[in-house]
């Protein structure tokens, strides 16, 4: 799948999030340090068939590793679902798509007055 900044994202995926609430597919992410706490990203999950929204909740660059926590589309702040954990995406996982997964920035429609 390829960035698209013109429409909100509508799933391509049988599984996970299917409403994303104006949230828009940026560019891929590739590497550790590219990322901050608090950058909220798609997981393109080919190993689930799903694709969901994540915030990233810590960086441990030292031991190339980053921690996040599927989020609400409408809220970022709460988990997608009670039940979701804290997990783990290491830096070849953004690099070599691990499982087949693949992460991309996820980019909010900008309200103007």
């Amino acid at each position: 799948m390829q960035a698209n900044s013109i429409k909100p994202v509508k799933s391509w995926r049988s599984g996970g999030t299917s409403n994303f609430a104006n949230w828009y597919l940026g560019n891929r992410v590739t590497r550790i340090d590219e990322l901050k706490v608090g950058d909220v990203l798609f997981d393109d999950s080919n190993q689930f068939d799903a694709l969901n929204l994540c915030c990233i909740t810590s960086i441990k660059p030292e031991r190339n590793i980053c921690y996040a926590v599927f989020c609400n589309p409408y809220n970022i702040n709460e988990k997608r679902v009670a039940g979701d954990h804290e997990f783990a995406i290491w830096d070849f996982d953004l690099s070599e798509g691990h499982f087949g997964n693949k992460y991309f920035r996820a980019l909010k429609e900008e309200v103007t007055a």
